[in-house]
């Protein structure tokens, strides 16, 4: 039994480790957005910090959340996520996060800072700066590397809307464990917004040395404050679902995505709204 677990965890690790040198690159994705299959451009949400930091300037009051993602039903490979927003009356809405994922012989640990605000009444912006921190136990010891993500997000039209993220554009060095520099990433989509009830998203995304990928979502509340979710990504070929609800002042948000080879990854969130600080 022990010389079976020895061998899963070795497999883990190996899996981990050839993860390495992309997962300076990996976007870190709040649970709804799990259910929508990352189309992360032009979500505006408490979580939007870890995405497209332009979403963060619609916040009117406090907030702060809390979220855990099973990856592949692996708790290895577990994902925990925390985040904080504070807006302000005149000086845009500035957030903090953390972020850890994988266990004792791979972990990485993400450190977020952001900033956002409004530059008109149809465009925001943001900046977020990002640590991240990667141990490969006590042989390979630790990398760090320190990056940047620009977003914008612009009302076209009463229903439509534009999201662009630039993540990491300067490129640093991943560090001593993984030769050459991180990964840049480019993400661009439409939100259109057919009714109260319905919108649409759909993402394309390039990654540096990978080829691109496209993403397609809805977001449909039969009720007022309860929503279901959906959505299918390419490269690799994954679909998600999921749903959420607001009740008071906190938001539940449950999901899940689905690999056609590794299976489901489970993810849970909640959310608290504190009363306007005005």
């Amino acid at each position: 039994m022990k010389k079976g677990q020895s061998i899963f965890r070795l497999i883990l690790w190996l899996f981990c480790f050839c993860m390495q040198k992309s997962a300076f690159a990996q976007m870190e994705v709040s649970v709804r957005s799990v259910a929508l299959s990352a189309c992360t451009a032009n979500l505006q949400d408490e979580w939007s910090l870890f995405q497209n930091p332009a979403g963060t300037a619609f916040l009117k009051n406090y907030s702060a959340g809390i979220s855990y993602k099973n990856n592949y039903l692996a708790k290895e490979l577990s994902h925990q996520s925390f985040v904080a927003n504070f807006p302000t009356k005149n000086r845009g809405v500035p957030s903090v996060g953390y972020s850890q994922f994988g266990y004792e012989l791979y972990r990485q640990q993400d450190l977020f800072a952001g900033w956002s605000r409004f530059f008109s009444d149809k465009i925001s912006a943001g900046l977020t700066i990002h640590y991240t921190r990667i141990h490969l136990g006590e042989v390979l010891g630790n990398s760090m590397v320190l990056k940047s993500r620009l977003g914008v997000q612009i009302k076209l039209t009463s229903a439509m809307q534009l999201g662009v993220i630039i993540d990491n554009p300067l490129r640093p060095k991943n560090g001593k464990i993984s030769e050459g520099r991180s990964a840049a990433g480019f993400y661009a989509g439409l939100k259109y917004q057919f009714s109260q009830k319905l919108a649409s998203y759909i993402q394309a995304e390039q990654i540096s040395e990978q080829a691109p990928s496209f993403r397609l979502a809805l977001e449909y509340s039969p009720v007022e404050h309860f929503f279901l979710r959906g959505g299918l990504a390419s490269k690799p070929l994954s679909e998600s679902f999921g749903f959420g609800f607001v009740w008071r002042q906190i938001k539940v948000d449950i999901s899940s995505a689905y690999h056609q080879q590794l299976g489901f990854s489970p993810a849970l969130s909640m959310t608290y709204n504190f009363t306007s600080h005005e």
